[in-house]
């Protein structure tokens, strides 16, 4: 269990904050730059992580405080990792004799470096939803914090479980300026939207609270919908889930009240309309939120919609965009695909999405390379680029580009970058593109440029390249992968995207803290090891 929840709770302290000055405490002197990575390349557009520094903060109460007590003037509240604990003496059995591991509990601190709570909680970010995966799903809340601590339990007889102690979460939530706080006693969350968190309390109930710390209502732990937070699709103000039976029903997200129902399946509204399937033909159609047919059952699948269109298959499995008017936009033939590109989406999941595209080519050969027969923008309308005709790849069915000599073309959304190296582009992330160029069936080597066509990493120069949005900042980082003389192979990480209000927060072997945008130390902590605090 904890394997699984340790990178996940060290991502958590990921975030950024506003810049300000503490008080009472002098900054010190800026330290000279950091090594960064030991690699001939220049980095100078990423962030490195930073070197340690002497203690720098204030405290808002003067004795250890463990526990956020709500107050109306803190201002912002920014997570810090404040404690170093090694895993399997906190959390593991004596005769534990797994890998030895480091996890962190996290304190909160304002802008202005005061220290309102200690370092107490094993979790602290912003909630979001933890059960789906890629960063299209992410539901990030900026408003409030989840707070997490792991409560020590007697085993349960029946659980696979020979340890000698038990341990399960507990989870409470704060307004992100601290002015509410609830306890910590439940045991599962859920964040459905960016404004609706899903609390479970140990008995089973299921409290819906917005971000004003309301509780809008409360699914009963038997409810007749068999609500269960990873199966709920919230958006356009509705909820869908299933019952016990399998059938599939549409609620109010405001007051849980029963709306619309039963269909053999559904999907969430997006953009006025859901995709239901059938009972009767078994096809998929829209509805809108009065529960009448806007398209009629016509499809074997229909995806979300976005920017007024939708991708769907008809009849023979062939792919088609459709219009809420239910004109076809485009169709395509056998032996045709249409691919939603860009805006991070994959498959038929697509509603909501920005910067999304289509691509209408001919089937991938053995090389992975198929042929343009069109492109069209989010909104149905025809992209010049990438041109009729042309041969392309397309990595996971998203990212599309061409070699052209010792360039990369690569498209996005109507326009082609050039970009200085050859090779396939495997993912992309802003402004910033990671190639791909294969040395033999099994062998790969990596890149990292920018749009504007600047080399950050040649080929050969990272063991591994990869960018991760965590949940909890919903902010794309790289993670670059090296290995040295001797063979130990280490990983460092970097932002892409800009801190969030100026704010860069700083994870290292000395501690953590936080620096402004001039590279001044707002809040520096030193780890407390196991055993400086009682």
């Amino acid at each position: 269990m904890m394997k699984k929840w340790v990178p996940f709770v060290c991502a958590l302290a990921l975030l950024a904050g506003c810049a300000g000055t503490p008080q009472e405490t002098p900054a010190p002197a800026a330290s000279p730059s950091p090594p960064g990575v030991r690699v001939q390349t220049d980095w100078s557009k990423l962030e490195p992580k930073a070197e340690g520094h002497v203690p720098l903060y204030t405290r808002r109460y003067e004795n250890w405080t463990d526990r956020l007590i709500p107050a109306d003037d803190y201002g912002k509240l920014y997570p810090f990792a404040g404690e170093k604990v090694p895993a399997r003496h906190r959390y593991m059995g004596a005769e534990d004799e797994g890998v030895p591991t480091d996890i962190y509990k996290y304190g909160l601190v304002t802008e202005r470096g005061e220290v309102v709570v200690d370092p107490v909680y094993d979790l602290v970010g912003p909630p979001c939803d933890r059960y789906l995966d890629g960063p299209s799903f992410y539901h990030p809340m900026p408003d409030l914090l989840l707070l997490g601590v792991l409560v020590e339990r007697e085993p349960d007889p029946d659980a696979d479980y020979d340890g000698p102690l038990a341990w399960v979460w507990r989870y409470g939530a704060a307004a992100r300026d601290g002015s509410w706080v609830t306890e910590l006693v439940y045991t599962h969350y859920y964040a459905a939207d960016d404004h609706t968190l899903l609390l479970t309390r140990e008995n089973g109930e299921t409290e819906v609270w917005d971000a004003s710390g309301a509780v809008r209502f409360t699914i009963p732990a038997e409810s007749e919908g068999g609500w269960s937070p990873q199966m709920c699709g919230w958006s356009d103000g509705m909820v869908v889930n299933t019952s016990y039976q399998g059938e599939y029903y549409y609620y109010d997200a405001q007051t849980g009240r029963r709306l619309l129902g039963p269909y053999l399946s559904a999907q969430p509204f997006y953009e006025g309309l859901a995709a239901v399937q059938d009972g009767r033909s078994g096809l998929w159609g829209y509805i809108d939120k009065a529960g009448t047919w806007a398209i009629e059952p016509m499809f074997e699948q229909a995806g979300n919609f976005s920017q007024g269109m939708a991708l769907v298959r008809v009849i023979g499995s062939l792919p088609a965009l459709v219009g809420r008017d239910g004109r076809f936009a485009l169709e395509a033939n056998q032996g045709e695909q249409i691919i939603p590109c860009g805006g991070d989406s994959y498959g038929y999941d697509v509603g909501g999405r920005e910067g999304l595209w289509y691509l209408h080519c001919t089937a991938e050969d053995g090389n992975g390379m198929v042929t343009v027969l069109g492109a069209y923008g989010g909104d149905g309308a025809p992209l010049a680029q990438p041109a009729v005709g042309e041969r392309v790849t397309t990595w996971w069915g998203s990212a599309v580009s061409r070699m052209q000599g010792n360039e990369t073309l690569f498209y996005q959304n109507g326009v082609a970058y050039p970009l200085p190296l050859a090779g396939v582009v495997r993912e992309a992330a802003g402004q910033y593109v990671i190639l791909q160029k294969a040395l033999s069936e099994q062998a790969y080597q990596y890149a990292l440029v920018s749009l504007d066509g600047t080399v950050l990493a040649g080929y050969g120069e990272c063991e591994s390249l990869s960018f991760y949005v965590p949940p909890e900042t919903g902010r794309t980082e790289l993670r670059a992968g090296f290995r040295d003389g001797t063979g130990d192979y280490r990983d460092e990480t970097y932002e892409l995207e800009p801190a969030e209000e100026g704010l860069t927060y700083v994870l290292e072997d000395w501690g953590c803290g936080y620096r402004n945008a001039d590279g001044v130390w707002a809040f520096c902590w030193p780890w407390l090891l196991l055993g400086d605090v009682e």
